[in-house]
């Protein structure tokens, strides 16, 4: 079972080895929490909080993981309302780089 604390771990270990985005973004999932990167730092700096961001990303929890784990295309996603983004659209598109491999 993947918990919060394994994403956040994992994205993570994916800006310490160079992945990065432009900004500040939050993953909200709701009752079931929130990840924030910092990507203003190099390497950005993730943690398991609810800050000031630019881009807000809100889904539940089993969308975020379905879309890491490439089952359901973030587009797709945003497109039949699993997912809405507060902020900015510039920065969400980035949000890739953050989830692959």
């Amino acid at each position: 079972m993947t918990t919060v604390d394994d994403i956040v771990k994992n994205i993570q270990n994916k800006c310490d080895n160079g992945a990065s985005i432009d900004g500040r973004v939050v993953f909200d999932f709701g009752t079931d929490g929130c990840i924030y990167v910092d990507g203003r730092v190099n390497p950005a700096k993730v943690s398991v909080s609810d800050s000031d961001a630019d881009t807000r990303f809100i889904c539940s929890f089993d969308t975020f993981k379905k879309i890491a784990k490439k089952e359901l295309s973030a587009i797709q996603a945003y497109m039949t309302g699993k997912v809405r983004i507060k902020g900015s659209i510039s920065l969400a598109t980035q949000l890739n780089r953050l989830l692959e491999g």
